[in-house]
């Protein structure tokens, strides 16, 4: 029978993986990333870029804080249960 730490651990990897493997985030990705790179003004180029990169960045923190938040209770639900 796993531990805790093993299920925490498991969920870990997913949530480090779970933007890499959506296809559709990439396609975006890759697409915002070209049109970045067809801005002619160095700075304001490496601007839109870096704000990008910083909103995404939150964006992900919060999706994986829910994610942990949810994974939590689900298990803890489980354990009252006895699942």
């Amino acid at each position: 029978m796993k531990k805790k730490r093993d299920d925490i651990a498991d969920m870990n990897v997913e949530i480090n993986n779970w933007k890499s493997q959506s296809k559709e985030y990439l396609k975006e990705l890759d697409s915002y990333i070209y049109k970045v790179k067809n801005i002619k003004d160095e700075g304001l180029k490496r601007d839109v870029l870096m704000n990008m990169l910083r909103c995404d960045n939150e964006l992900t923190l919060l999706a994986e804080k829910l994610f942990c938040e949810q994974y939590a209770k689900g298990y803890a639900d489980g354990k009252k249960e006895k699942i």
